[in-house]
């Protein structure tokens, strides 16, 4: 047999056909076979889901509420404080104030005394002198530097001498 007529042959064309439609059909069957093996294997629901535009859509929306309720708390917990802190200052400034407040009332009180003492003392430096003794003996005069002070006054003055709580008159 020649090289034409092998290519001529009718039945050798048919076999030749009917060789390749089935070997076209065992590829066929075999990719339908590993379809099926690859369907019945088990899916995760994150690997079927995350294919799922609006599962996925989903996720992110809620990753994103999370992330904003964090950053919500964050803020409002360095708010809260920031104003615990800013009523802490306001606090200890008003008990400053009162502080002050007493000790210049304390002060006034004080010097008030020693002003009544001086001009209840009838134009008598002694009688002036026994009125701040009284002041100091009776612990009217708190405050150490007013304290010191009178006692160093009232040591270092001599008899009839000193103040007298009167007033001169000018015509």
């Amino acid at each position: 047999m020649t090289n034409t007529e092998t290519s001529t042959d009718p039945e050798l064309e048919l076999k030749k056909i009917e060789l390749e439609t089935a070997a076209t059909e065992l590829e066929i069957k075999q990719a339908e076979l590993h379809q099926k093996e690859r369907e019945s294997e088990p899916r995760s629901w994150v690997a079927t889901g995350m294919r799922n535009p609006l599962i996925v859509g989903a996720a992110i929306a809620a990753l994103a509420t999370v992330c904003a309720s964090g950053v919500t708390s964050f803020s409002a917990y360095h708010q809260l404080q920031a104003d615990i802190r800013n009523k802490q200052a306001q606090v200890d400034l008003e008990r400053l104030k009162a502080q002050i407040q007493f000790d210049l009332d304390h002060t006034r009180h004080e010097a008030s005394l020693i002003t009544n003492a001086v001009q209840h003392g009838g134009g008598n430096p002694d009688q002036v002198a026994e009125n701040l003794n009284f002041l100091l003996q009776a612990g009217l005069i708190s405050r150490p530097e007013t304290k010191e002070k009178l006692q160093s006054y009232l040591s270092s003055r001599s008899p009839g001498k000193g103040a007298s709580g009167a007033v001169e008159r000018r015509n």
